[in-house]
């Protein structure tokens, strides 16, 4: 079936208007503020990751309860999982080459007081 001139130019009209506000909507992606939540989230998440390999449930309350000051105060699909992913990786990495310090001081930049 054909589609009739008309209709083409007008849905491709259409299509293109919507690109910027997608786009818009990922706008804070690039922002210094995503940057670091994106990052205390990781962190946090690995902090829990090993409270619970130890079975220390107080400790796993605790940091969650951190990590939700942050990631609850924003809508669901806010922080995207492969990018705390990502950061967990990035995390974990850097651990391994700086110690155990490199991580307690990041959680304390991110709020956390043992």
């Amino acid at each position: 079936m054909l589609i009739p001139r008309f209709s083409l130019k007008w849905c491709t009209a259409l299509m293109i208007g919507l690109i910027p506000a997608a786009s818009a909507n990922t706008d804070y992606l690039m922002t210094d503020e995503y940057s670091f939540e994106k990052g205390c989230v990781a962190a946090y998440s690995n902090a829990r990751d090993k409270a619970a390999d130890s079975n220390d449930w107080e400790l796993l309350r605790r940091l969650t309860t951190y990590q939700n000051e942050i990631y609850l105060k924003h809508p669901s699909g806010y922080f995207k999982s492969l990018h705390i992913k990502a950061m967990k990786i990035l995390h974990k990495q850097r651990e391994s080459e700086q110690g155990p310090s490199y991580m307690d001081d990041y959680l304390k930049e991110c709020g956390w007081r043992s």
